[in-house]
């Protein structure tokens, strides 16, 4: 169970990392920069993550 949880953190990371690129790009799309402030407003666990989150460089 330990493990699955590690695995969903990850993929989780990776996944909102995927947000973060073109929020970094297009931060100047008004819809966009509310989006993000409601969620890291509404969940913890939201804000924590897209302050941890980079721009992706992985590849599918």
């Amino acid at each position: 169970m330990k493990t699955r949880r590690s695995n969903l953190n990850q993929i989780i990371k990776v996944v909102l990392s995927f947000y973060r690129t073109p929020y970094d790009r297009s931060a100047d799309q008004s819809w966009y920069i509310k989006l993000i402030g409601e969620l890291t407003e509404q969940s913890k666990e939201f804000r924590e993550l897209w302050q941890q989150s980079t721009m992706s460089t992985a590849r599918i």
